[in-house]
């Protein structure tokens, strides 16, 4: 694996890089030592739609959006209305 540190639990592939996007069948981890760093540059992304866990959306709930939860922020039919 290019000389790398991995771990492997027969289903899915960890490696160490800070990139967000992993391929499929692998997850990507990091090591920090500040939250509040990693929540600026998690909220800095915008690639990034929602973060789960504590103090942002609950575990279990990022596929249940509401119904004033739009997707990149836009409202759809707000959109289609002015169109």
């Amino acid at each position: 694996m290019n000389s790398r540190f991995y771990m492997s639990n027969e289903s899915v592939l960890l490696t160490e890089n800070e990139s967000v996007f992993s391929p499929a069948s692998q997850l990507n981890y990091e090591y920090y030592k500040d939250l509040k760093s990693v929540k600026d540059s998690l909220h800095a992304d915008e690639n990034i739609q929602c973060i789960v866990g504590h103090h942002f959306v609950p575990f279990g709930k990022a596929q249940f959006p509401s119904l004033g939860d739009y997707a990149d922020g836009i409202d759809t039919m707000k959109f289609l209305y002015a169109l």
